[in-house]
């Protein structure tokens, strides 16, 4: 017969922290990715449209093909809201290096580019148009 109560205290302790543990780790629904990561993995398949929405993550991908390589970071950017985020992008290829930045609202997935630079020097949405053709492999 195995009883808890019949465990020494010392086993008794190990085992309850061990669960403690185990629950945070896996979170109430049993789920590893945070809400971070799926908003970034979720932007990765985002496509721009318009003039706010240049470029989204999709077309990043595109972008560097198989010759370059991209970063992705996300984070929460001072003074945000709790759900708005900064997703970052850095991308290098051809030999030029380019950072994009975007807001993104968690919550109803709304985004927008906010700030590009490539190789260095910040782009309006008419350079980039143009900026983009240099270092993509399209």
């Amino acid at each position: 017969m195995c009883d808890v109560m019949l465990l020494k205290p010392e086993i008794r302790l190990f085992r309850s922290i061990a669960v403690i543990a185990l629950t945070l780790l896996l979170g109430c629904d049993g789920n590893f990715q945070s809400e971070d990561t799926k908003t970034l993995e979720w932007f990765k398949t985002t496509t721009g449209s318009g003039l706010s929405n240049i470029i989204g993550g999709a077309e990043i991908q595109k972008c560097v093909g198989i010759s370059g390589s991209v970063e992705w970071k996300i984070f929460q950017g001072k003074d945000m809201a709790e759900n708005l985020r900064v997703i970052e992008a850095n991308v290098a290829n051809k030999g030029k290096k380019a950072r994009f930045q975007w807001a993104v609202n968690r919550e109803n997935k709304n985004f927008e580019l906010t700030f590009a630079e490539i190789d260095g020097e910040a782009q309006s949405r008419l350079s980039l148009a143009l900026g983009l053709m240099t270092i993509c492999s399209l």
